[in-house]
C-alpha cells in the first residue's frame, strides 16, 4: 500500500469509524425522522443500509416513498395498481424492494369493486432504477388482505393474510402456493387476524393475530405443527407488528384500530429462553398520543418504528394527519 493510499485509509477510519470488517461509513441517526406529507399514512417501512435511506408505504395513497435522514421525501414508486400499499421488506441479496399491495378502501383513488378486500399481491422493484419488475397476485376473490411479508434464508417470501386464516408463500421462481390455512387464524368479523411476520434464523416464523393479541410459531419444515407462543406474564392486545431483534429478543407493536378504550398504543420487548415456545414480556414503552406505531426496522443495532396516524384515517380523515415520523425506540 503506497503512502497516498494509507493515509486516504487512516483519515476514512477517523472520520467515519470503518474498520476492516464494515467498510461502510457510519453517518449519525437521528432519534425521530419527521416525514411531513398531508394525509400519506405510511404504515411498511424499511431501512436500507447501504443508501442510507427509508422506504415507507401508504394506506392511503398507495405509493411508495424515500425518506432521507433529514425527513426529506420524495416518490419512489406510484404504480397504478398500488391501491395500497403495507408491509415491506428489502432483499439486498437481489437489490429489490418487496411490497404488500392489497385494497382495504382507504384509497378512494384507486379502490373499486374489483379489489376491495379482494386484492391481494407483492409488488417487487428494483432499488436501483425505481421499476416494478414483478406484481405477482396471492389469490383470487375476497375477503383477502395482503399485511406482511418476510423473506426466509433461502430467499422464499411469506405473506400474512389479514381477511383469511392463511400465509402464502412465494418461491424463488416466482411460484405461488398456501403455506398453511388453519381455523386458529380465521379473524373476527370486520377484524384484522393475522398481521406481523418475522422470520427466525431457526427456520421459523412467528405471526401475530391481530384482534386476539396472540404470537404464533410456525416451523417451515411442519407448518401443520404450529403452535402458540404463551406469554407468561402478561398479555398484549391487538399486536400489530412484529421484528426479531436477535434470535431471543422480539419486538411487538400494538395499537388501537378502534379508537376506544381500554387499548393502549405501546411497544413491547419480549424475551424468550425455549426458543418460542413461551416468552416474557421483559420491557413495556408507551408510544406517542395518537400515534398508531405498526412495523419496525433496523438502523445498525438500532430499532425504528413507524408512526402512521392511522386513526385519523379511520374516524374520517378530517383532518388528514400531516406528519408520521419514524422513531428510535429504547427499551
Amino acid at each position: 500500500m503506497n503512502v497516498v493510499k494509507l493515509v486516504s485509509l487512516c483519515l476514512a477510519i477517523l472520520i467515519f469509524g470503518c474498520d476492516k470488517d464494515d467498510e461502510r461509513p457510519r453517518v449519525s441517526i437521528p432519534d425521530q425522522i419527521s416525514i411531513e406529507e398531508n394525509g400519506l399514512y405510511p404504515e411498511g417501512v424499511a431501512f436500507d443500509a447501504e443508501e442510507n435511506v427509508f422506504y415507507v408505504s401508504s394506506v392511503a395513497k398507495g405509493k411508495i416513498s424515500r425518506v432521507t435522514l433529514d425527513g426529506n421525501i420524495e416518490t419512489f414508486a406510484d404504480s397504478p395498481n398500488l391501491v395500497t400499499t403495507l408491509g415491506m421488506e428489502i432483499d439486498k441479496a437481489n437489490n429489490r424492494l418487496l411490497v404488500c399491495v392489497t385494497d382495504p378502501g382507504f384509497n378512494q383513488a384507486r379502490s373499486d369493486s374489483t379489489t376491495l378486500a379482494q386484492l391481494a399481491a407483492i409488488a417487487i422493484y428494483d432499488l436501483s432504477s425505481g421499476n416494478q419488475t414483478d406484481f405477482i397476485q396471492l389469490t383470487n376473490g375476497a375477503p383477502h388482505l395482503a399485511n406482511d411479508v418476510v423473506l426466509d434464508k433461502a430467499g422464499n417470501m411469506y405473506v400474512s393474510d389479514s381477511f383469511s386464516p392463511s400465509i402464502h408463500k412465494i418461491d424463488t421462481n416466482g411460484n405461488v402456493t398456501t403455506l398453511i390455512t388453519d381455523a386458529a387464524f380465521q379473524p373476527q368479523p370486520m377484524n384484522f387476524g393475522l398481521n406481523g411476520l418475522t422470520y427466525h434464523n431457526d427456520d421459523f416464523l412467528i405471526v401475530s393475530k391481530y384482534d386476539e393479541g396472540k404470537l404464533f410459531k410456525i416451523p417451515l419444515s411442519n407448518p401443520n405443527n404450529f403452535s402458540e407462543i404463551t406469554i407468561t406474564n402478561g398479555t398484549i392486545p391487538a399486536i400489530d407488528g412484529i421484528l426479531l431483534t436477535d434470535n431471543n429478543t422480539l419486538a411487538v407493536s400494538s395499537n388501537n384500530l378502534t379508537g376506544t378504550a381500554p387499548i393502549t398504543e405501546a411497544l413491547y420487548q419480549l424475551k424468550s429462553t425455549d426458543n418460542w415456545a413461551t416468552a416474557s414480556i421483559e420491557k413495556t414503552v408507551q408510544a406517542g398520543t395518537n400515534s398508531f406505531p405498526t412495523t419496525f426496522t433496523m438502523v445498525d443495532d438500532a430499532l425504528f418504528v413507524q408512526y402512521t396516524r392511522i386513526q385519523a384515517l379511520v374516524a374520517g380523515n378530517n383532518p388528514a394527519a400531516t406528519d408520521f415520523p419514524i422513531v428510535r425506540v429504547n427499551f
